[in-house]
């Protein structure tokens, strides 16, 4: 059992709908990139001297920095399509971060592969205790396993350092892969209870077993 006060991440892809980018909100996207603590990430909003605490930031700023984590780790390899949000998406992972939550789970959704009126998705899961995370906490995270990988066949083992996780960060740069929405929950029950749990959901899906993310 992985101890609940460790962040937990599960492979097969964040939380709500994006807003207009200026240097105030590239200045909070910098500072999530260079240090991404659960606790207080530094968000510089209507005023450049407010800092606020992780569980104040806009719904619209947790948003533009997960999509601006997520197109950048695009660009790096060269992928031109950027991932932008759903709302019809962020229902579903809604629906499930909340199942996850009241279950005390931790796994992915059997649903994923023909179960939704959307159709299929990716999904990337992550959870924290007993911080509140942010989305581009998650996304960071997921983005930090490209150390682990080498490009290559997915289900191929010489594309993932052994005993690494890279399946969340294949699904970032799934190269059709188009949109994404996400959503957190609180566990009331479980092993994780009192912690969090964020799923995002991508469409269309990636990670498939014999081809290349990109």
């Amino acid at each position: 059992m992985i101890d609940r006060k460790i962040l937990l991440s599960v492979v097969l892809l964040a939380f709500f709908a994006g807003c207009d980018a200026g240097d105030k909100i590239q200045e909070t996207i910098d500072n999530v990139k260079s240090d991404y603590l659960d606790e207080e990430v530094a968000s510089v909003v209507d005023n450049s001297d407010a800092v606020l605490a992780n569980n104040n930031i806009s719904i619209d700023d947790q948003i533009e920095a997960m999509l601006v984590l997520h197109n950048d780790a695009r660009r790096d390899v060269n992928i031109t399509r950027n991932l932008v949000w759903s709302d019809r998406i962020a229902l579903d992972a809604q629906s499930y971060a909340d199942t996850l939550a009241n279950s005390g789970a931790f796994e992915h959704d059997p649903k994923n592969h023909e179960g939704y009126d959307n159709g299929a998705y990716g999904e990337n899961l992550y959870a924290a205790y007993p911080s509140k995370p942010s989305l581009a906490t998650a996304t960071k995270a997921w983005i930090d396993e490209k150390q682990y990988y080498t490009v290559g066949l997915i289900g191929d083992d010489s594309t993932c350092v052994e005993n690494q996780l890279c399946g969340h960060y294949t699904q970032i740069v799934w190269e059709s892969t188009s949109e994404v929405g996400c959503a957190i929950s609180k566990y009331t029950t479980g092993s994780y209870k009192d912690g969090y749990v964020i799923v995002c959901k991508y469409q269309t899906p990636g990670n498939y077993v014999g081809e290349r993310p990109y």
